[in-house]
């Protein structure tokens, strides 16, 4: 969006992991995008048995930010991502042309205006989503688990995605992209 970020707790680079850590961003102003991990053009990235959390009483949340640079790769294993209270909260956020592929992880959005459980736009974006559960609910707007846009390429291996309350409550939201689903 048109939201400056303000760097997750953790701010990681290519060719790093992160595992068994919890990280939590509290943030409160208005026009500011808070995040628990952050990760920019990210390339052979890793991040296992890791929650991260954002909320707060102002501006937009993403419990992960996830930011390609062509062909870039990231993987997030046993993940859970929260991103909670007022305006924009997403769980997982992949900006265009990330690769990234989630096992078994949680993704929650909650209590806003607008909440997503993973947010993928693309062009050039790939998502591997194997059994996750992805959520965006008590929005008082609408309430998405998973949204891709503009080119997304996506493909789901069992798992649950839902959405609950606000004006406009979708399980999965799809504009111009690709997406394939089994199990």
């Amino acid at each position: 969006g048109d939201s400056l970020a303000i760097g997750g707790v953790v701010n990681m680079a290519s060719d790093t992991s992160l595992r068994s850590l919890t990280a939590w961003n509290y943030g409160h102003q208005a026009g500011l995008l808070f995040v628990g991990v952050s990760v920019r053009n990210a390339n052979h990235v890793l991040l296992q048995d890791v929650f991260a959390r954002a909320d707060g009483s102002g501006g937009s949340k993403a419990g992960i930010y996830l930011t390609g640079s062509g062909g870039s790769a990231a993987k997030l294993v046993h993940t859970n991502a929260m991103a909670e209270n007022d305006d924009q909260n997403v769980g997982l956020l992949l900006d265009p042309s990330s690769t990234t592929e989630v096992i078994d992880g949680r993704f929650d959005a909650s209590g806003g205006q607008a909440d997503v459980g993973i947010s993928a736009s693309g062009p050039n974006s790939y998502l591997k989503i194997d059994h996750a559960a992805v959520s965006g609910v008590y929005g008082s707007l609408t309430n998405a688990g998973l949204k891709l846009n503009n080119g997304v390429t996506a493909s789901l291996f069992g798992g649950r995605y839902a959405a609950l309350d606000g004006d406009s409550t979708i399980a999965i939201d799809i504009s111009g992209s690709d997406l394939t689903a089994a199990g």
